[in-house]
């Protein structure tokens, strides 16, 4: 077999793993988190299918001198090749785009945490300013709030603290609070980046399925 075959079977392979991955249904903590990976995965389509297509092209079109291997060898080199293409170019950043998301919403939460804290344990004028820059942070991180199902807390709070003479909610309302976004940050900090979730043991499935396939029928052509 050609060694234009052999790449081409494996950006194939790859391609196929790809549609198959987009065409499940996936669930992230925040929205932006989707739209990311979704992202990284249609640049990651769209380059093998333009890669595809140039090696058809040069395949028929032009006269190169090509690298001919064995077919055992082949049938082993597509599996190796198309993981190593999906490992480096996609599931890598994939992961890492996940880790520095996960990374900035742990800044996020710490910071909301320590305005809340002095909100509700400062003294009357340091709870004014602190009120103040927790409406700030609400309006800057909207997205974050919302995504972890903040906005009924803080809304709750703010509300209650500035119609008080010292910008605190009472105690029941400060400590509910506290609890919901300690829960987040619990959340967050435990996080386990998974680019494919909901997917993994189908892939897992069907990786370990296509290599016992191959490797049995090489077995059995060398036998």
């Amino acid at each position: 077999m050609g060694i234009f075959r052999v790449v081409f079977f494996s950006l194939a392979l790859c391609l196929f793993v790809v549609i198959f991955i987009l065409s499940f249904p996936a669930s992230f903590p925040r929205k932006d988190l989707k739209t990311g990976i979704k992202k990284i995965q249609l640049i990651f389509l769209t380059s093998i299918a333009y890669i595809c297509i140039v090696l058809v092209i040069i395949n028929n079109r032009l006269s190169i001198p090509e690298i001919y291997i064995s077919i055992k060898i082949a049938l082993l080199l597509i599996p190796a090749i198309s993981c190593s293409i999906f490992s480096f170019f996609l599931y890598y950043p994939s992961i890492r785009f996940l880790v520095l998301s996960n990374i900035k919403d742990k800044k996020i939460i710490d910071a909301l945490l320590v305005c809340l804290f002095r909100c509700a344990y400062s003294d009357t004028k340091g709870s004014k300013v602190a009120l103040t820059e927790l409406s700030d942070f609400y309006d800057k991180e909207n997205a974050f709030v919302v995504q972890y199902g903040l906005s009924v807390y803080l809304d709750e709070y703010v509300n209650q603290a500035k119609d008080t003479p010292t910008y605190k909610p009472s105690i029941t309302i400060i400590q509910c609070v506290f609890d919901r976004c300690s829960q987040v940050k619990h959340d967050i900090d435990i996080y386990t980046p998974v680019p494919y979730p909901n997917i993994g043991l189908v892939l897992s499935f069907m990786f370990s399925t296509f290599l016992t396939i191959l490797i049995a029928i090489i077995t059995a052509a060398s036998g």
